[in-house]
């Protein structure tokens, strides 16, 4: 029998679109982050990551690769392994997340009173889970993959 978590999303209206947004875990640490399904991978802002007790700068290791994407044409990247993200009650333990410089979405955000984003949910993730997004319901619905 699949295993199915609903994730509750919110709706942020911008000025020209709307972003979702859903509430994860770092280990016990609430992060803030956006469902793009246009992301490769799911990342971090390396500023709002160092906020979490027990990531220090040391976790994070800079590789030699450039990334494009999230309004910039190139950004230094970096990756780290979280002790845990969780979704709902969907766990996944050392998992790899890429590290960025989100500055400039979170000052945008400010610019529009709403509030920063710790990370971004991308396709990898949403593809595991094998992601349904209902927007009728603002519901972010993953199914738990047999292994």
């Amino acid at each position: 029998m699949e295993k199915k978590e609903v994730i509750p999303m919110k709706l942020i209206n911008l000025e020209d679109g709307f972003h979702l947004m859903v509430s994860a875990y770092i280990g016990f640490h609430e992060v803030n982050l956006l469902v793009d399904t246009g992301a490769s991978h799911t990342c971090f802002d390396k500023e709002r990551l160092l906020m979490i007790p027990g990531i220090d700068e040391y976790d994070i290791e800079v590789i030699d690769k450039s990334g494009t994407g999230l309004g910039t044409n190139t950004m230094e990247s970096a990756i780290t392994h979280l002790e845990d993200l969780t979704l709902g009650n969907f766990m996944m333990e050392d998992y790899p997340a890429i590290v960025i410089n989100m500055s400039h979405i979170n000052e945008s955000y400010a610019l529009l009173d709403i509030p920063p984003i710790d990370g971004v949910i991308g396709s990898e993730y949403l593809k595991y889970f094998n992601a349904v997004i209902d927007y009728k319901n603002l519901e972010l619905i993953l199914t738990q993959p047999e292994d």
